[in-house]
């Protein structure tokens, strides 16, 4: 048994289950201020679960691309075969950065799907709908929210990998 790829493991997904369950708190919350407040929606609305639910997969399935970029970090930060506390620290600076980077992406994915679809829908006022629990116009918006995350997704998954400190490799001009 390799322990310490087993202790990397452990690390891992202690990281990535306290990250999910900050990371979902967060958009309760958000959505809770930006959504529900400003339109005065009820939350017991079916319409507004099923735009939340559509929030927090696409959300989710974005943010899930930074669980191998922090695993490549910790190995790549763990050269001496022994976890420090500069090495957790380390680690944690640059989850920090791979979540904020995932976050950002994923409230542009979502902001714009929204506004696309009310742009191109200026007859229909789509919060007051899902207000008044039209269900339609909440499948329509999670579809386009999800449909855009899916294919969002592997580029957000690059520009979070190109962040990961791989050693600089020095190639010969000279050839």
């Amino acid at each position: 048994m390799n322990n310490d790829l087993l202790l990397i493991g452990i690390l891992q997904f202690f990281i990535v289950i306290t990250i999910s369950i900050l990371v979902f708190y967060l958009i309760l919350r958000i959505l809770e201020k930006s959504i529900l407040k400003k339109f005065e929606i009820d939350i017991n609305t079916t319409a507004f679960g099923i735009l939340a639910a559509s929030i927090i997969v696409s959300t989710g399935y974005m943010a899930s691309g930074i669980t191998s970029s922090i695993s490549n970090t910790i190995r790549l930060l763990n050269n001496d075969k022994i976890m420090s506390f500069e090495t957790i620290f380390e680690t944690s600076q640059y989850t920090m950065m791979y979540l904020v980077m995932a976050l950002a992406a994923s409230h542009i994915v979502i902001w714009s799907s929204l506004k696309v679809f009310t742009v191109l829908t200026t007859k229909i006022d789509e919060f007051a709908e899902i207000k008044k629990n039209n269900l339609s116009i909440a499948f329509i918006s999670s579809a386009i929210i999800i449909a855009v995350s899916f294919m969002a997704k592997d580029s957000i998954d690059l520009l979070i990998e190109s962040m990961v400190p791989y050693p600089q490799l020095n190639v010969p001009t000279n050839l």
